[in-house]
């Protein structure tokens, strides 16, 4: 019996973006099993009902177009997104010959990640018009401003958007999330849970904020997933498969950048700049750093 187990199965050999993927992917409402070869990938394929597969072209066991062709061979039919560093169109053709949905370059977009995933699991967007929403009195904590709800991809209803922000058409805003002041989220990002958006911030390119996290000030994040209680704030920048969780926080001028995880209550400040390296609740600022952490250009 062909047992239902997720939405997405992420075929990943690469351990940072293989949990990357599935926390983003997961923090945006999808049920997700994540493997790392091939064989394991072909055994929940055997026996499970999948949605869509997230599959790296590059494996150690066997060629992600390999499973592809055995898939559709065996007569699975479950849209495949393959992810790829090989730019050759030749190959590319070859796998959408094989039945592939569609390719991602990396490193990849989180926005065209989730674009994608949405796009297999709902089918192409609709041609309806988005339903306009008034201008009504909204009190983000400072008085009442004109405010409206936004209009999510799906046509719900999502969180409050003040005048003078922005959210941009394709972008997700949960019912609690709140973005106000000149803040911008675009191309593609979510803002869930009661997360708030503020100030000059900027929230893009798939980033995911959620839970109760705020980005405030000019704080830019950029394809990477905040939670919890995390603050983002001054002119810091969180970038693409970066994660911010539980009451981190980043300031000042500081740089948060690829393979970044900052949990508990880590603090990086200043003009740090942080890459390739988990910072839990020990460290904080005032700390030496070694080597992975090394001062932000001027």
């Amino acid at each position: 019996m062909n047992h239902y187990l997720a939405d997405v199965l992420i075929v990943e050999d690469d351990a940072h973006l293989r949990a990357f993927f599935e926390n983003a992917l997961t923090r945006a409402g999808y049920l997700v099993m994540a493997v790392s070869d091939t064989p394991e990938a072909q055994e929940i394929l055997a026996s499970h009902t999948v949605r869509v597969v997230l599959l790296d072209k590059e494996l150690p066991s066997m060629s992600g177009l390999t499973l592809l062709r055995s898939l559709r061979d065996g007569g699975n039919d479950a849209p495949v997104v393959v992810v790829t560093g090989d730019q050759n169109e030749e190959q590319r053709s070859m796998g959408l010959s094989l039945g592939a949905t569609c390719y991602l370059l990396k490193p990849v977009n989180l926005g065209n990640l989730l674009t994608a995933v949405r796009s297999c699991l709902v089918g192409p967007r609709s041609e309806r018009t988005a339903e306009y929403r008034p201008l009504l009195a909204f009190d983000f904590g400072a008085g009442e401003v004109p405010a409206r709800q936004h209009v999510n991809p799906d046509g719900g209803i999502g969180g409050w958007v003040a005048e003078t922000a922005d959210v941009e058409d394709g972008c997700v805003l949960a019912p609690g999330a709140r973005v106000f002041g000149n803040a911008r989220v675009f191309g593609n990002a979510m803002v869930l849970g009661t997360a708030s958006v503020c100030d000059f911030a900027r929230v893009r390119d798939g980033a995911i904020v959620t839970d109760s996290a705020l980005v405030v000030e000019s704080a830019d994040v950029e394809g990477a997933v905040v939670s919890g209680e995390a603050r983002i704030s001054g002119k810091a920048f969180v970038g693409a498969t970066a994660r911010v969780e539980n009451r981190s926080q980043v300031t000042g001028d500081a740089r948060v950048l690829k393979g970044a995880v900052l949990l508990g209550e880590t603090v990086v400040g200043g003009r740090e700049w942080v890459s390739g390296v988990t910072l839990g609740a020990d460290f904080s600022g005032s700390e030496d750093l070694d080597d992975d952490l090394t001062p932000a250009a001027s």
